[in-house]
């Protein structure tokens, strides 16, 4: 009855660590993820400004130099 016991106080023991390792994993992904949202937010801010400015250069092209439009074209 005694071995029962202690089986069961290790089996206990030992899946409350899985569960604390298991959360602290999890804790490790949502920072993750949330710096990924971070960056893919900031990449869609800088492709929207990129499109924009190629936009800008596709409408006159007199007033830019080759350069600036090739630029302009690599960036978007």
């Amino acid at each position: 009855m005694e071995n029962g016991r202690s089986q069961i106080f290790e089996i206990a023991e030992a899946t409350q660590i899985e569960c604390n390792r298991i959360q602290q994993e999890l804790q490790q992904v949502i920072e993750e993820l949330r710096k990924t949202i971070d960056q893919v937010d900031d990449l869609e801010i800088r492709e929207k400004k990129a499109r924009i400015h190629l936009m800008e250069v596709s409408r006159d092209f007199k007033r830019y130099r080759e350069e600036d439009i090739k630029s302009a074209y690599e960036t978007a």
